[in-house]
């Protein structure tokens, strides 16, 4: 008698079910490293966002020489517009979806990203101390977010001593 070698339906069937799960395990990897790739990517992108509008911020003064004494834009100036903005506290409370430049066109390839200004005196005793007064030394702090999550925060201290050394 001839016998056929063959597989049966349940060596069939126990087969494919194990080619499915592997299958399913490796597009859930795959899955997993694109997630990672692209969270990675935003908060990379999210970074050089929050670095390029603090170089911007730190090139200006301490304070307006015209109008030192608190926070935020002065009455000469456009608080939509930055290229009016001369000292470091005009940026306080500046927040922007999607990001812009400084003339208030849209940054390429940051459509998803907020970014948000404050700027708020220190305790030069102590830079971690809030104070209400001006005592010569401010914080300005960055946070760049997508859909409500902060993915980054960039932190600057800046002093009137500073801009005072650099003057002639």
């Amino acid at each position: 008698m001839n016998r056929r070698h063959a597989f049966s339906l349940v060596e069939v069937m126990i087969s494919t079910l194990l080619v499915g799960v592997l299958l399913v395990a490796a597009l859930r990897g795959v899955g997993s490293v694109v997630r990672h790739r692209d969270r990675f990517n935003n908060r990379t992108r999210a970074l050089v966002l929050a670095n390029d509008l603090l170089s911007e911020i730190l090139e200006k003064s301490y304070e307006d020489e015209d109008s030192p004494e608190g926070l935020g834009v002065e009455s000469d100036e456009d608080s939509t517009i930055r290229l009016t903005f001369d000292d470091i506290d005009d940026y306080d409370d500046w927040s922007s979806l999607p990001p812009e430049d400084r003339q208030g066109g849209s940054v390429p390839n940051a459509s998803v990203f907020r970014r948000s200004v404050s700027v708020v005196y220190l305790d030069p005793q102590d830079l971690a101390q809030e104070v209400v007064v001006d005592q010569g030394v401010k914080r300005v702090r960055i946070v760049v977010s997508h859909d409500g999550v902060d993915l980054a925060t960039v932190d600057a201290i800046r002093s009137r001593a500073t801009d005072e050394m650099v003057q002639p």
